[in-house]
């Protein structure tokens, strides 16, 4: 019986924000929707799209795809802002032109359950729950990503997104070219570089020479690196070499020194996240393939 994977994720708190800031939250998520669903084509079945109020969800076809686009939100919305639910299971209810909004069956509720007590015990932000899984082991690991960024100081979280942004991890399909289109994608990172700066974040001044800069570009720069997760693998490896020039693009591009933003990313555990992230998407397919 194949099952798939269920997303449900809604904005922390959000009856608290200001009318303002809820605006701009709500404007920067629907410009990252697009953005993902762009990104992560290949692992969707049904694009992630807003539910209700301020919760989206959407349908992946492997664990691995629906954690890394948590993952990426995490990133252009900022740590602790989502709480969610991965849900594993079957798709009983299916509605073939319909949204992921009209399907239904045991993946969605599991991924109900598991924003549930995301809510409720307050211990994880995104909980994994499943019908034979090993959950608690891969919430744990998803954790262990998540974390690394809400101990990063708001400058160090800056120049991570600007890293995913034009290096993002994605789960690896053997030789599969990346897909979408390149000037879409390129229309994409600009939206958010705008909706970004719109916000006083302290690396304002990073967003707004990368949007300058990038704006008239169609260098490789704007070409995502393709990190290889691939389910075959026999062994976990770790990701290395998936940046090399990435400080020397950046630097170009911002204005900042190659040396101070070396320095930001050791700081901010940049490649340590990195392989948190990639050794979940290996465990996971493994536990998911079985």
């Amino acid at each position: 019986m194949q099952h798939y994977v269920a997303l449900i994720a809604d904005i922390r708190r959000s009856r608290t924000y200001q009318a303002r800031e809820r605006e701009y939250l709500q404007e920067l998520l629907a410009e990252s929707l697009l953005f993902a669903n762009e990104l992560f084509r290949g692992g969707l079945e049904k694009d992630v799209v807003f539910s209700a109020g301020d919760e989206v969800q959407g349908l992946f076809r492997e664990p691995a795809t629906a954690f890394l686009y948590y993952r990426l939100l995490c990133f252009l919305l900022g740590p602790g802002v989502l709480r969610g639910g991965l849900g594993v299971g079957t798709w009983d209810v299916r509605l073939k032109d319909g949204a992921s909004t009209s399907q239904d069956g045991e993946v969605y509720h599991c991924a109900r359950a598991g924003i549930l007590e995301a809510h409720k015990k307050k211990r994880f932000d995104l909980v994994l729950r499943s019908t034979g899984l090993s959950d608690e082991a891969l919430t744990t690991l998803m954790d262990h990503s998540l974390s690394i960024g809400r101990m990063r100081t708001a400058t160090q979280n800056d120049m991570a997104l600007a890293v995913e942004l034009f290096y993002p991890v994605l789960f690896g399909r053997g030789s599969d070219e990346f897909p979408g289109d390149l000037d879409r994608r390129r229309k994409r990172v600009l939206n958010l570089l705008a909706t970004g700066v719109s916000r006083n974040r302290s690396g304002s001044v990073l967003f707004e020479s990368l949007q300058l800069l990038s704006a008239e570009e169609k260098s490789s720069f704007w070409k995502p690196a393709r990190i290889e997760i691939n389910h075959c693998m026999k062994s976990f490896r770790c990701l290395e070499g998936d940046l090399v020039g990435a400080s020397y693009a950046l630097s170009q591009r911002s204005g900042m020194s190659r040396q101070g933003i070396d320095r930001l990313l050791a700081q901010g555990r940049v490649i340590q996240e990195r392989n948190a992230a990639a050794f979940f998407a290996f465990f996971s397919m493994h536990e998911f393939g079985r």
